[in-house]
């Protein structure tokens, strides 16, 4: 990681084309021409290096820079120090009790700060205002015909407008001239005239940051009680909120302007605007201690000045745990199998922060996602990310999108996945928000035209099963299903049975390439099918793991979440066919739109310039690791230890993924302890936590089981995977009742993944076609899943709003057979 991390001279300091003369220590006199291509006048934010501030004066309209105590905090908190034994929040699993205690210090610090009443809910989604553009009149106009006022006041107001004509029908009260400008803002007496009464809701920007307008008050509490809709993208914070006297029903605010990091947004949502007695339950039963105001406002710590975390921030410990990390641990104390151990226990609540005096010198992550990135990238993005004030330039966090010095970040990282992946000419790359579930809605919205299209999907495992269930509001799924009829999955499809029952009119053959879950993974993709079918495929968990048969494969369509191998969560990567674009369904929101977003070259909103950063860092380090042939081996010999560790443990590990399959997960290897004995299986989970060895259980929707999963991302190295496998052969020999276990030391007699014997070894190994079975975990997909869990993450609101399953049927005048309603 040494030259290929180094900034150009041109991305550090964005200097002239070779038509200019100008460079950052040349001065001019006012009188001489100004070139076009000086760096100012293309909206550098790099400034000359002998500038006279000590640092760069940053007054760009967002993203932008932080407040440099925040930016101190962000670096000490997100990147902790080695020593530290803790994992930083970007290297956190949503689904870990720290990341629980950062959730809930931010929502309740909110409240406390904005003084939000505790009639309303608060949440983070992704999408920024354009997908609140959508997500509002979605999420509040339950059929798609009721009346919504919009005050048109400048830009994004009128954005929204255009947006909104999808999903409601906008009354507007504009304050736009003839000519397109806007200077005033409509009286109180006008709207209060013209305003329908019926409507659903009444839209406001607060700030217009084109224009120049702001209401530095709320309007007050109308008289025919519409309640107010309010992006206050760019003023959140600014200012108070009157939340009960102006009638305040929703708030929303990109994250980009004065508050978080861009890839987040906050919603204030004012709970009877839009709940049901039914699902209200259901929400209430699954949300935790947020419903106390009171409660959490208390809960929030007070940020001292050097924003030096809390220790109940940096130590997972609960009052009833006697397990924390001041702890001493005792080498040489065994526990037997008789011993309890408290449900309270950290390692049994998924934490991931180990004893202090744990004997690794850094944590062994093995999280299936968000997870750490290797230990040269996430060097790479503090120096890149994170520059010293002396060095005279912005990292990309502080970046506007629109900015030159983003530009250049956005070219190299997208032509650097080209490179790596070898994506040929014919297919366009684009960053989205929404994680994979925002991908479950958007493929069959920009594939299916009119929601009535056909479109196959292959069922082996959890998450393409999630995906059938959000597909069925945008087309007609034909399922090729290897489910069991008690929910789980013990199969793969062959490619017999694909070619047969495949529907030949399918827009599209879906499939999930790597199963997390389960434990499933097509190490090679299927064949060009004999239909023609273009294949779908959900890579999010092994991109970049091993090569992609892009044409011999026929993918026209492919998206990888960044959290698992290319990055941090918050950006999604899509790989689309050009022959495939312009087909979207006209209700397709724009964020979503994978011809709007291309194009405007992945700026049609506000992207995470964060993220785009560190994908393009992690792909230059896959580059300069050897590229995908290096990366296939690398997982090939670390899936091979954890699996020849279980399979040669004569049954005290096991895995329900049987060798002979061919479909063992390289990514993700689940095994359970002694055939899923519960206090063995906890013992083994709290000496793992001991040895720093954290990620192997979290708390998911699915439940707990009987199954461990060891992922086993680029950010997990050779070395960690030998040093939890040497653990699992001693915990079998001390524990094991079957007969004798032999204990091998896996550093004495494993095969480095970069030595001649390990390249023999693989050349040899032949990669099976999709007809064989295997099987996964009995416990993760049974009947009493909830399915409706599944949501459009940056486009909903919370998850009892009410969005019709096919809200995007054509209206009567677009498109036949005629509906009813958008219902």
């Amino acid at each position: 990681m040494n030259t290929i991390f180094e900034p150009s001279p041109d991305e550090v300091n964005f200097v002239n084309t070779p038509e200019s003369s100008f460079d950052r220590n040349d001065r001019r006199e006012r009188p001489q021409i100004i070139s076009p291509d000086h760096p100012a006048l293309l909206g550098s934010l790099t400034p000359p290096i002998d500038c006279p501030p000590s640092k760069i004066l940053n007054f760009s309209p967002g993203p932008t820079s932080l407040p440099p105590a925040v930016e101190a905090a962000i670096q000490s908190r997100c990147f902790p120090a080695q020593e530290e034994k803790r994992l930083g929040s970007m290297a956190l699993s949503h689904r870990s009790p720290e990341f629980g205690r950062i959730l809930e210090r931010t929502l309740a610090m909110t409240r406390r700060v904005m003084e939000i009443p505790p009639e309303y809910e608060l949440l983070f989604t992704q999408g920024g205002g354009h997908g609140q553009f959508a997500a509002v009149p979605m999420n509040l106009c339950p059929t798609g015909q009721e009346s919504a006022t919009y005050i048109v006041n400048g830009t994004w107001s009128n954005r929204a407008v255009d947006e909104a004509k999808k999903y409601c029908r906008p009354h507007v009260i504009s304050a736009m001239e003839e000519d397109g400008t806007c200077t005033s803002f409509p009286s109180l007496d006008r709207i209060q005239s013209e305003i329908d009464p019926t409507s659903a809701f009444l839209y406001v920007c607060s700030n217009e940051t084109v224009n120049g307008l702001e209401l530095h008050r709320l309007l007050p509490h109308l008289d025919c009680g519409v309640p107010l809709v309010v992006d206050a993208s760019s003023d959140f914070t600014s200012k108070p909120i009157a939340w009960r006297e102006s009638n305040v029903g929703l708030l929303f605010a990109c994250a980009s302007k004065n508050t978080r990091l861009l890839q987040q947004k906050i919603n204030a949502t004012k709970i009877p605007l839009f709940q049901s007695d039914t699902s209200r339950t259901t929400f209430t039963s699954t949300k935790s201690q947020f419903d106390a105001p009171s409660a959490a406002i208390t809960m929030a710590p007070t940020m001292n000045i050097n924003f030096e975390p809390s220790l109940h921030e940096v130590r997972l410990t609960t009052p009833e745990s006697s397990f924390n990390r001041c702890g001493q641990h005792h080498e040489n104390q065994r526990r037997t199998k008789r011993q309890t151990i408290s449900p309270d226990h950290p390692a049994l609540l998924g934490s991931l922060t180990p004893p202090i005096d744990c004997p690794p010198s850094k944590i062994l992550n093995f999280s299936p996602g968000p997870t750490s990135l290797p230990p040269a990238v996430e060097a790479a993005i503090q120096s890149r990310c994170f520059p010293a004030q002396e060095e005279k330039r912005l990292g990309s966090m502080a970046l506007s999108h629109r900015s030159p010095e983003f530009g250049r970040i956005l070219e190299r990282t997208l032509a650097m996945t080209r490179r790596v992946m070898e994506i040929p000419p014919e297919y366009e790359l684009l960053f989205t928000q929404g994680g994979g579930h925002g991908q479950f809605a958007a493929v069959p919205m920009n594939l299916c035209p009119t929601g009535q299209e056909s479109a196959t999907y292959i069922v082996n495992g959890t998450w393409s099963n999630r995906a059938v269930d959000e597909a069925k509001k945008y087309c007609r799924p034909h399922v090729i299903s290897a489910m069991e009829e008690d929910g789980t999955c013990t199969s793969f499809p062959s490619l017999d049975r694909i070619q047969s029952e495949i529907d030949p009119t399918s827009a599209f053959l879906y499939v999930c390439s790597n199963e997390t879950v389960n434990g499933l993974e097509l190490h090679r993709l299927l064949p060009h099918l004999d239909c023609g079918v273009p294949l779908v495929v959900d890579a999010s968990s092994d991109f970049t793991s091993k090569p992609i048969a892009w044409r011999e494969s026929n993918v026209g369509l492919l998206f990888a979440c960044a959290s698992k191998n290319i990055g941090h969560p918050g950006i999604t990567m899509v790989v689309v066919r050009r022959d495939l674009l312009g087909k979207a369904n006209p209700f397709t929101p724009g964020v979503f739109n994978y011809e709007t977003n291309i194009l405007a070259d992945n700026v049609w909103n506000t992207i995470p310039t964060f993220n785009v950063d560190v994908v393009g860092i992690m792909m230059e380090w896959i580059m300069e690791e050897g590229g995908m042939a290096s990366m296939e081996r690398r997982s090939i010999v670390k899936a091979d230890l954890v699996y020849n560790t279980i399979d040669g443990s004569d049954g005290f590990f096991s895995t329900p993924v049987k060798k002979e399959s061919g479909y063992r997960s390289r990514m993700n290897a689940p095994f359970c302890v002694a055939g899923g004995d519960e206090t063995l299986t906890n013992m083994f989970l709290v000496e793992c936590w001991e040895q720093g060895i954290v990620g192997l259980r979290t708390v998911t929707p699915f439940g707990t089981g009987i199954y461990l999963r060891a992922s086993l991302y680029h950010g997990v190295s050779y070395e960690e995977v030998v040093v939890l496998t040497d653990f699992m052969k001693e915990f079998a020999a001390k524990h094991s009742i079957s007969k004798e276990v032999v204990v091998e030391q896996s550093t004495a007699m494993v095969t480095p993944p970069e030595s001649p014997t390990a390249h023999q070894a693989l050349d040899k190994k032949e990669f099976n076609q999709i007809n064989k079975l295997s099987t996964s975990p009995d416990t993760v997909m049974g009947a009493a899943m909830d399915s409706s869990m599944t949501w459009p993450k940056n486009l909903k609101v919370n998850q009892y709003s009410r969005l019709a399953h096919d809200m995007f049927a054509p209206p009567p005048n677009v498109l036949s057979p005629a509906p009813v309603s958008l219902r």
